[in-house]
């Protein structure tokens, strides 16, 4: 900034990009979902690949010989 125009333009472009974030943020809002009796009694439970001890998995896999004898 080589003068107070240009150091009140700088500024002036800053406040500017502040109010357009405040309003882009105001108007993303996304209000909260409205659930019918339906809908909150149906649920999904994922056991796809539960594991029911995961260190007894990792110790196994440690001694485990990836290589072929070839290799």
């Amino acid at each position: 900034a080589r003068s107070e125009h240009e150091i009140s333009e700088i500024i002036d472009g800053l406040s500017e990009q502040e109010n357009n974030e405040k309003q882009m943020r105001q108007l993303s809002v996304i209000p909260p979902m409205m659930y019918d009796s339906e809908q909150r009694r149906v649920k999904f439970i994922n056991m796809n690949g539960l594991m029911d001890d995961p260190m007894k998995v990792y110790k196994a896999r440690q001694f485990m010989n990836v290589w072929t004898e070839h290799e």
